[in-house]
């Protein structure tokens, strides 16, 4: 297993991304520091906050990472021809991670927000009956 914590700026925000490899797949979590986090600001971080982030990394879904020697011939020469045009370059293993990620956790809240929904409308319902 290997696991690698990497601060970076994307030109708005500094994130800092936690990254494991285990058993040929990829885990991937993500934190917006916002402004530059300083040093003390980063222990901080370390000491209450990142086992939420590693608690978060254990239950994103995990992508399989494949090793260059997997990747044909006519995917690096897709991948070639589109950066020749000037395309957007291929998304990195951990990007697809992380919007995998951000969509899961995007459907469970519509999903969440669904149940809460109905359990109002059902309770309104009740009260109507009632009076």
């Amino acid at each position: 297993m290997s696991t690698t914590f990497t601060i970076y700026h994307d030109g708005q925000h500094w994130v800092g991304i936690l990254e494991t490899v285990e058993d040929g797949y990829l885990r991937v979590a993500r934190h917006v520091f916002g402004s530059e986090p300083t040093s003390p600001e980063l222990l901080e971080f370390a000491r209450h906050d990142f086992l939420e982030l590693a608690d978060r990394r254990d239950r994103a879904a995990p992508s399989p990472v494949g090793s260059p020697a997997e990747i044909s011939a006519k995917e690096k020469r897709a991948a070639r021809d589109a950066r020749k045009r000037g395309a957007t370059p291929v998304s990195t293993i951990t990007q697809d991670a992380l919007k995998a990620s951000i969509s899961e956790s995007k459907a469970q809240r519509k999903r969440k927000a669904a149940a809460a929904r109905r359990a109002e409308r059902d309770a309104r319902r009740r009260t109507r009956k009632s009076s």
